[in-house]
């Protein structure tokens, strides 16, 4: 699977526009969480500070995750766990 990039080469995404297109897709916090670290894989993940990361806790009525993401400066994707 090919990493998307903007044409100037820089990721495309924050972790609010994440947030907002988990928002729109999920029903579950498993799917918000899979959905946002396989976007930021996909797409880039950039920080709103470029030296630091995000965290986000992510809920339903069955289970709570934690999301963590912080920009890769070598390839330009997100690492999230």
């Amino acid at each position: 699977d090919k990493k998307i990039e903007s044409p100037e080469g820089f990721p495309l995404f924050s972790v609010s526009n994440l947030m907002q297109i988990a928002l729109e897709r999920c029903k579950t916090a498993r799917c918000a969480i899979e959905t946002m670290g396989k976007t930021a894989e996909k797409y880039g993940f950039y920080g709103e500070d470029p030296e630091s990361g995000e965290t986000l806790t992510v809920t339903d009525n069955n289970e709570t995750w934690i999301f963590n993401i912080a920009s890769a400066d070598c390839d330009r994707k997100g690492n999230w766990e």
